[in-house]
């Protein structure tokens, strides 16, 4: 159970940095392990070799597949509690699901509008240490997260610029999950990525009705 108190400071944390480090103490062991052996199992048949993009960069592969079932599960399970810590009505927009490599390292960006809130928790990884995201926070500091597995990361996706070092031993698995606040008339549009619900496949509609939101809303060219 998670009292008032704890609930207030993450709140202060995130309002003053636009990003804060919860702790793994949130997840009951067995949850946790059992989120890391689906992990497993999503990695191995449900995800796509990448090398290198506008992000990722390294010279091994990383693996990765955009609203997984386990990613889309986690989603909408952490909805409420994130809602109720930053006190926003959010609404899960999508997850992505990836698996890093030894060197892989994340260039400083800032994500896309359905990025609006986001998280990301660190579910599995080839050693039982942190691969810490750095953030340039609001206050013009640069904090660091300290607590690796299952210690989520709460953060302004699209606001705080963010990055990774490269990684420095095998590998390193990852959920990130992304909402928007339901009560911004201006984001209200991104609700599950343009598309219905979550779990569902993107289609041609949703992806198309995705592009318009970005180009006629945020003026961001297809």
């Amino acid at each position: 159970m998670i009292d008032q108190k704890e609930l207030s400071i993450w709140r202060e944390a995130f309002e003053k940095y636009g990003a804060c480090e919860l702790p793994p103490t949130l997840f009951e062991p067995t949850f946790a392990d059992y989120i890391r052996q689906t992990s497993k199992a999503v990695t191995k048949h449900y995800t796509g070799l990448e090398k290198g993009n506008s992000v990722v960069k390294g010279d091994n592969f990383s693996k990765g597949t955009y609203n997984s079932f386990l990613g889309e599960s986690f989603l909408q399970f952490f909805a409420p509690l994130y809602s109720k810590i930053i006190g926003k009505n959010l609404i899960p927009t999508y997850s992505f699901f990836r698996t890093y490599t030894k060197s892989n390292s994340l260039s400083p960006h800032k994500d896309r509008p359905s990025c609006q809130y986001s998280a990301t928790v660190q579910i599995d990884a080839s050693e039982n240490t942190v691969w810490p995201i750095k953030f340039w926070t609001k206050t013009r500091d640069i904090i660091t997260t300290l607590n690796g597995l299952f210690s989520i990361t709460i953060y302004k996706g699209e606001e705080i610029l963010h990055w990774r070092e490269p990684l420095e031993y095998d590998y390193s698995t990852h959920l990130f999950i992304h909402y928007i606040d339901g009560d911004d008339p201006k984001y209200k549009h991104l609700a599950y990525d343009c598309r219905s619900s979550c779990f569902e496949i993107p289609s041609d509609k949703s992806e198309l009705k995705l592009n318009k939101v970005h180009k006629e809303i945020f003026g961001i060219p297809k």
